[in-house]
């Protein structure tokens, strides 16, 4: 027993030890992953930190890091944030949510608290609220992605361009005192998450349009079943020489809206690789899709890091409605593509 109890508190101890505190406003501020309970009571004893923030969602049990911050006498916030999405944008009750908290941590720093920030692996909620409140403290964008990468590295590395994007508008929102733009988006109604592990069997969704010689790209993940979903997005780049391009005649066409930002297709590349990088461990994530190998050519030409990072194999929809010699079904979007492959496994693969 006294060996266990060394061992924890040694565990414990080395937590501690890893957390590097940043100077914010007048308090300063810690990013990683869950904290023990054991590391909860060194807190205290060390003086390390004053409040804790915790970013996980109901079902993760942030009631065991209540209780043992109270027994710590610990300031505690909760936040809960099941998935970095844009529902944090455009939807009104999970944005006033995340709002509100963010302005009390800010209010915390601003009374001198010493706050540590955690979800549970510490690195797509921990990085992308970090970076809002950097951002609503008065730091620049650089100046807050330098912060992260001071307070914990793997945290500014493995978060995702695309999470930090939604902090910045995020920030924006709060800075600003813009009202939520509520946006009908069609959704599975599946739980979202921030990372898949190899066990879950991710699939990389990819579909890629074109309009003359302009490109959209919109992807999104989930697991094999399609019972977790990891947020994806769209993006628009510009193409040359699309007549060089075996497959771009094969590619969907999709009608052009006002407003949309062309992106450069190494800025699109890098978005892709990040979210990719920083959702699924290498090689084990599959990539899907209605007509992916048509989309897999495009990808392997102007995305090769994506590609890299990849499984071999691909998922294609529309192979299986030819070996049925049935029609492909057309598709307006990433959900029905999804919506399409539930059926052919509720129908055909049972």
């Amino acid at each position: 027993m006294e060996i266990e109890e060394a061992k924890t508190e040694s565990k414990g101890m080395k937590y501690c030890e890893s957390l590097h505190f940043f100077r914010v406003l007048n308090g300063s501020i810690a990013c990683s992953p869950r904290p023990t309970l054991k590391a909860i009571q060194l807190f205290r004893k060390l003086s390390l930190c004053t409040t804790v923030v915790t970013l996980l969602s109901p079902s993760e049990t942030p009631n065991q890091i209540k209780r043992a911050c109270k027994a710590q006498k610990l300031k505690w916030t909760w936040i809960p944030i099941k998935a970095v999405s844009r529902k944090l944008l455009h939807e009104k009750a999970i944005h006033n949510d995340i709002k509100k908290g963010l302005l009390e941590v800010r209010n915390h720093l601003m009374n001198g608290e010493k706050i540590l920030i955690h979800c549970a692996a510490g690195i797509h909620r921990t990085g992308a609220f970090t970076y809002t409140l950097l951002r609503i403290s008065g730091l620049s964008q650089d100046e807050a992605f330098s912060a992260i990468r001071e307070i914990r590295e793997e945290t500014r590395m493995r978060c995702g361009i695309h999470r930090f994007a939604i902090g910045e508008v995020l920030a924006k929102m709060i800075t600003e005192d813009l009202p939520v733009q509520i946006v009908e988006e069609v959704s599975l109604g599946i739980p979202e998450t921030d990372y898949l592990s190899n066990k879950e069997n991710p699939l990389f969704w990819i579909r890629v349009e074109k309009n003359e010689c302009l490109v959209k790209v919109s992807c999104c993940m989930t697991n094999f079943d399609v019972k977790k979903i990891i947020p994806g997005f769209e993006v628009f780049a510009q193409v040359e020489d699309t007549e060089k391009m075996f497959s771009y005649r094969f590619l969907r066409n999709f009608e052009r809206r006002d407003g949309i930002e062309i992106k450069p297709l190494s800025e699109v590349n890098n978005l892709i690789n990040e979210f990719v990088r920083s959702s699924t461990p290498a090689k084990h994530c599959i990539m899907s899709g209605i007509l992916c190998h048509i989309d897999r050519e495009f990808v392997y030409k102007f995305m090769p890091d994506v590609l890299s990072h990849l499984h071999y194999r691909i998922i294609d929809i529309g192979t299986f409605y030819e070996e049925m010699n049935k029609d492909i079904p057309t598709t307006q979007n990433l959900v029905e593509d999804l919506q399409l492959f539930l059926s052919l496994k509720q129908n055909y693969f049972k």
